[in-house]
């Protein structure tokens, strides 16, 4: 924590299909309060898989199905027409699976004081939103980029099938049922909770200002909570992938939207494994705030870590592969590679500036014989080569392997899922 400039962190660990412990660590702020078990925090991204769990309730119940038009469903705002809809619409199960062609990656939020615009201004790039409008961008089904803009659309959704504001209907069907009594959607916080709330710091370990921001996105970022509530969601889905009628969706309902779909992504979660080590996870982060939960598709073993720091989830990574050594899991296990020894003239062509997905960006650069890389969510760290092209990070499993020797193009393969990038400007051995 101290290297990371953490300021707090609460973790709460799954085991034999319950909570088998949750504490928290650090504090709410500098010089603020102790962070424990019910200390609320921004779950960013983490959203969407309660939002992807809503959204299957109502396909369960035949509200909605999942390759048909949505523009079918909707009444209050429809995706504009234009060339890349002409032939092929866009399905709910293509937003939740970022397969839509749907653009806006993600969502600044607004800041203690700014205007908050209502949900068809974001979904219209309208002020006081400080986001594009929400548009088919790519053919949908095609290829898979992430998209918060999707997910606000299943926002939409939700409300126009139900005649409920969205955080309500996710209260009434998600948290009530799972016994979630710390969670909620709402951008203004209850009272009674103001005195348990975790405060928002930059990478640096300072402060935001003004505090948390709000997120009119909910069903991408909007969703407050704690790592024990997120944990019972787990063993909901669990138990549903098990065979067992939960308290949220059925079998053959989590069967479905665990299924993968493109890229390592299923319907609202990154799923990965296989056999006794398949999981799903997702990870999330706003303003100040980043977390990450994992959970074993069959085993009843999972962990749920949320940080107040923007960039907490190279803690959450580290974390993750302790539990799992600890509790001995069959994933995430630390495991030794092999480092070569590549020509510097060689490591300077790799350096420069790359693009993957719609928004994805990371930066290589050499600093003396070897390179480093930094990523937008995750602090700056050093790179190992198992060749002169293929390059390794200890943060994760992911193997940047480039085209070539000279850097132009390559792709970011994980467990054998592969994500293409390509450089965005020219070399630079800074």
């Amino acid at each position: 924590m101290a290297a990371m400039h953490v300021q707090g962190v609460s973790i709460a660990v799954i085991d034999r299909g319950r909570v088998a412990w949750s504490k928290g660590y650090g504090v709410t702020k500098q010089g603020g309060t102790a962070i424990n078990s019910d200390t609320l925090f921004q779950a960013g991204s983490i959203s969407k898989s309660l939002t992807a769990v809503a959204a299957m309730q109502l396909v369960q119940a035949g509200k909605v199905q999942l390759d048909e038009n949505v523009n079918d469903k909707l009444t209050s705002w429809h995706f504009p027409a234009n060339t890349f809809t002409s032939a092929h619409f866009v399905t709910l199960r293509q937003l939740l699976s970022h397969t839509g062609g749907v653009n806006v990656h993600g969502f600044e939020g607004y800041a203690a004081g700014k205007s908050v615009p209502t949900l068809l201004q974001v979904l219209d790039g309208s002020p006081p939103a400080n986001s594009p409008a929400i548009r088919v961008v790519a053919v949908p089904g095609a290829a898979w980029s992430y998209s918060g803009g999707g997910y606000t659309v299943v926002q939409q959704l939700i409300i126009d099938l139900t005649h409920t504001p969205f955080e309500k209907w996710l209260q009434q069907q998600v948290f009530t049922p799972a016994g979630m009594q710390r969670s909620t959607f709402a951008q203004v916080l209850p009272a009674e909770w103001a005195n348990n709330v975790a405060m928002p710091h930059k990478g640096n370990g300072d402060a935001v200002p003004g505090g948390p921001y709000r997120y009119p996105e909910m069903a991408a970022a909007g969703l407050w909570t704690t790592p024990s509530d997120l944990a019972k969601f787990l063993i909901n889905i669990q138990a549903a992938w098990n065979g067992r009628d939960g308290e949220l969706i059925q079998p053959a309902t989590a069967r479905e939207m665990l299924k993968l779909v493109k890229s390592g992504s299923s319907m609202g979660f990154d799923v990965g494994g296989s056999g006794d080590g398949q999981y799903f996870a997702k990870g999330g982060d706003t303003t100040g705030f980043a977390g990450e939960m994992v959970a074993l598709n069959s085993r009843g073993e999972g962990v749920v870590i949320l940080t107040n720091n923007s960039i907490g989830a190279a803690l959450a990574d580290e974390i993750v592969r302790s539990v799992a050594a600890a509790y001995h899991w069959p994933a995430f296990q630390t495991h030794v590679r092999s480092v070569s020894k590549v020509d510097e003239k060689k490591i300077k062509l790799l350096a420069g500036d790359y693009a993957y997905g719609e928004s994805g960006r990371f930066s290589v650069q050499v600093d003396g014989d070897h390179l480093t890389i930094k990523q937008t969510w995750r602090p700056s760290e050093s790179m190992y080569p198992q060749s002169a092209t293929a390059w390794f990070t200890l943060s994760d499993d992911a193997t940047y392997v480039f085209n070539d020797d000279k850097g132009a193009s390559g792709y970011i393969d994980e467990d054998g899922d592969r994500v293409a990038f390509h450089r965005v400007q020219e070399n630079s051995a800074k």
